[in-house]
């Protein structure tokens, strides 16, 4: 679920996720209550839906056994993470606009390492970018290939492309104030 302002950011990783998981859906809004792909979805009984969003009634689910997590998912349902793409402050005012989103069971996780996204500020340590969230997800939830794996490949691709745009820039700026002085 992606915030309209993440539609137009050039490094949107939210997008970027979205274009390498298959069975995944992009759907651009602010509040989602009305939605009718995000209903068709919840309204779907074969799918048991919840959202990665941390938070104080969240599960965290870093230290949950196999037994546990498997225990998430009815049996016979398929599991369907809604995840919100936005700043953290735009996350927080998705979930509060949209009422459907706000009664799905809500899981969480202790990041396993910190965010690589050197490119932006995260605002605490223990946040991490849409696509690295979408990544760990899927780590701890289990899967029997490594298909997400290629989540952060192109994501470190695309930071370490950044940082040599932000040098050259950085580099210009330095020999036209030696010009100048």
């Amino acid at each position: 679920l992606t915030h309209p302002i993440e539609v137009r950011r050039r490094i949107a990783t939210g997008r970027m996720s979205h274009l390498c998981l298959q069975n995944s859906e992009l759907i651009v809004g602010h509040d989602y209550s009305r939605n009718h792909k995000v209903n068709t979805i919840l309204a779907d009984d074969s799918y048991h839906s919840v959202i990665l969003y941390p938070g104080r009634q969240s599960l965290n689910i870093s230290s949950w056994s196999t037994e546990e997590k498997s225990g998430l998912v009815p049996a016979g349902k398929k599991l369907a993470v809604f995840v919100i793409d936005g700043t953290w402050n735009t996350a927080r005012k998705m979930l509060h606009l949209s009422s459907n989103l706000k009664a799905l069971p809500q899981i969480c996780f202790t990041p396993v390492r910190l965010s690589t996204f050197r490119v932006r500020k995260q605002p605490a340590p223990e946040c991490v970018s849409t696509i690295e969230a979408i990544h760990q997800c899927i780590e701890l939830l289990g899967t029997e290939t490594r298909e997400h794996d290629k989540l952060l490949k192109v994501f470190d691709q695309l930071v370490e492309q950044q940082l040599v745009f932000v040098e050259r820039a950085n580099s210009r700026h330095t020999r036209r104030a030696e010009r100048s002085a």
